[in-house]
């Protein structure tokens, strides 16, 4: 008896197609019950962009929500049809995807990890925030984008040519200060408001 055989046993492969058909009845069950159309199907999801380098975008949080659905941690990109991640991505290629609902209904997605750090960190502003006013319902945020954080990755010539240095230290300089802002988790500036 070799190993496959030791594994799995005959009676294991004649169950199967047994199991099949339950599971195509089932399908065909649930094919023929009638469903009722939500309002969900007529409503489009409203996002707030994350803010340009220098821009800022207000909004008072209504809640967050965990989107445990892998299914929404992707997307596809409507220009060259490339698949994206929404959300963040681990090392190990897990991803997390967390939404800002807002008062107004708009999703906020935290695409990044300084995002994701600055509304999670326990020991951030916004978990103080959360401390001292109770529930994160009507939290009012202010968040500034003060750093593009692919600027250490990018070509020296590609940063020059991008923010418009005449010398190449000084586009070196800029990517060693966006690099310690990342390290420092600085990229954006989070104000609680009211």
């Amino acid at each position: 008896m070799n190993e496959f055989e030791e594994m799995y046993n005959e009676d294991d492969f004649n169950a199967e197609p047994e199991i099949e058909n339950q599971i195509e009845k089932e399908t065909q069950n649930e094919t023929l019950k009638d469903e009722e159309v939500s309002l969900d199907d007529y409503l489009l999801e409203e996002y707030i962009k994350t803010p340009e380098v220098g821009e800022s975008v207000t909004f008072t949080v209504n809640s967050i929500v965990n989107v445990k659905d892998i299914k929404k941690h992707r997307a596809i990109n409507r220009t060259n049809n490339e698949e994206f991640i929404v959300g963040v991505k681990r090392k190990d290629g897990t991803t997390l995807r967390k939404d800002i609902i807002t008062d107004e209904n708009k999703k906020f997605v935290l695409n990044s990890w300084a995002l994701y750090y600055l509304f999670t960190a326990k020991q951030g502003k916004f978990a103080e925030a959360v401390r001292n006013n109770g529930p994160i319902k009507g939290i009012k945020v202010k968040l500034t984008r003060k750093y593009d954080g692919s600027i250490p990755n990018k070509k020296v010539k590609e940063v020059m040519k991008l923010y418009d240095f005449d010398t190449e230290e000084k586009a070196t300089e800029y990517q060693k200060e966006v690099a310690k802002a990342m390290k420092d988790g600085k990229l954006f500036e989070l104000e609680i408001l009211e």
